[in-house]
């Protein structure tokens, strides 16, 4: 029997004990050689690829920790050859999870500029012992000579939410989503009519490096932002403005209106 074919969970169950217990079953079920490479994984391996399943049936590759299967086998390999007295090290290894860096396409040259500026800004804080803030760049809709790298104290962004409403609240950094008052829904909303009936995309083939489309910024990106770096210049001209004219010796009812 095959996970799709198992339809209830009493089925789904007696397969999983079936193959995590009894090398019998596993030989009667499997094929010679699925079962002899489903005997060559450790433990938890063969836990991974039986016990976590969607609902269909089909394997959570992602839930798969290959890295740390390669690891494990590297560790018996190490062994066998200290014990031949061909190894004279130690190993130790830590992991880490890169599905989605694994998935997602080659950066465009906008991502590595923005990754070196979050790496290097970064830098710049532990360097002077600045420990508790995430990095942020603004001005990204404007060239990267103009680009402006910050801190922002951790503690800033959290917040106090409940995961219910009856759970108790919980200190969480918000995950941003999907505001329908702002430019990216309502350029969605303006255009999709359009978008279901005309073929008006624009594919300007693989990613550019070089040329006119080399540093285009991603369009959701643009029409969140396109609008902060004027928001700024406004805010710039406005306090210098006030500043230039509440000096020493200017009436206190005007004081009193630049600070309302």
């Amino acid at each position: 029997m095959k996970f799709s074919q198992a339809k209830t969970n009493e089925a789904r169950t007696e397969l999983q004990v079936g193959l995590l217990k009894d090398p019998e079953f596993v030989k009667k079920t499997l094929s010679s050689w699925s079962a002899a490479t489903f005997f060559s994984f450790p433990d938890f391996t063969r836990e991974q690829l039986v016990l976590d399943r969607e609902s269909h049936g089909h394997l959570h590759l992602s839930q798969v920790e290959t890295e740390k299967l390669i690891s494990h086998l590297v560790g018996i390999e190490l062994a066998k050859r200290k014990a031949e007295k061909k190894y004279k090290g130690s190993f130790g290894f830590m992991t880490h999870y890169f599905g989605y860096q694994g998935r997602c396409a080659i950066p465009t040259i906008f991502d590595a500029n923005l990754a070196h500026n979050y790496g290097f800004t970064a830098g710049v804080l532990i360097q002077h012992g600045l420990t508790g803030y995430g990095v942020t760049v603004r001005g990204l809709v404007n060239d990267v000579s103009s680009w402006r790298p910050g801190a922002i104290p951790l503690l800033a962004m959290l917040e106090p939410r409940a995961k219910s409403d009856y759970g108790d609240n919980r200190t969480i950094v918000p995950s941003f989503e999907v505001n329908l008052k702002k430019n990216p829904f309502q350029e969605l909303k303006k255009r999709r009519d359009q978008w279901r009936t005309n073929e008006v995309f624009v594919n300007p083939g693989p990613i550019q490096f070089f040329g006119s489309m080399a540093y285009k910024i991603p369009k959701t990106l643009a029409l969140t932002t396109q609008n902060y770096p004027n928001a700024i210049k406004k805010i710039e001209e406005l306090t210098e403005r006030i500043r230039s004219r509440c000096r020493f010796g200017v009436p206190e009812d005007t004081l009193k209106l630049a600070i309302m």
